[in-house]
């Protein structure tokens, strides 16, 4: 099979499966001893459902999957504005949480849409010692996502998102944003440097 760039590392899961994916909506699951791709995840549409040849539009992979210690597969691909959590034994969806803004940000201009109301995802998430998600998109949003993809909490961090994402085994979060700042949130929501 033909993939395109690959452009983050491979997740590996406790048995040696290898998950990764290019520059495109397919997320693959591979053996490792034989190489053999066990499954693949599309997280694209086709842009004409009638032609099965048209190109996929939707989430592509450039970011790495993260591994609970359950074996559940979690990721948001860029493009899109869900996190995913997939069943390592054929990628099924156990479930998907929408991270889209709920609401316009106070310094958002009266009568307009929210700046970032269909966000994007371009980090890696990060687990928690509790299990805990942690997942940062393009907007200046930290959320935390409980194991079973209900939204523990959402908390703001400056004007500017994009934030890789790190979690101590003390549960504190650390996000490093575009605007060059690195923030310290609680397991709570609430930063504290």
């Amino acid at each position: 099979f033909w993939i395109t760039p690959i452009l983050t590392p491979p997740s590996i899961d406790p048995d040696g499966t290898v998950y990764f994916g290019g520059l495109s909506t397919f997320l693959y699951a591979a053996d490792p001893d034989t190489g053999q791709i066990k499954w693949a995840k599309n997280f694209g549409q086709l842009c004409d459902p009638l032609d099965p040849n048209s190109n996929y539009d939707g989430g592509l992979i450039f970011s790495s999957a993260v591994i609970a210690d359950d074996g559940t597969i979690y990721i948001s691909p860029i493009y899109d504005s869900n996190l995913y959590a997939l069943n390592p034994a054929d990628g099924s969806t156990r479930w998907q949480t929408l991270l889209a803004a709920p609401t316009p940000y106070l310094d958002d201009p009266p009568q307009t849409k929210p700046r970032y109301q269909n966000p994007t995802v371009w980090s890696t998430p990060a687990l928690g010692p509790d299990g805990t998600i942690y997942i940062s998109c393009d907007d200046p949003n930290l959320h935390a996502i409980n194991p079973d993809g209900s939204v523990k909490w959402v908390t703001r961090l400056g004007m500017v998102g994009a934030f890789t994402l790190a979690v101590g085994s003390d549960g504190l979060i650390y996000a490093a944003s575009d605007a060059r700042q690195l923030y310290v949130v609680d397991p709570n929501g609430c930063q504290v440097a």
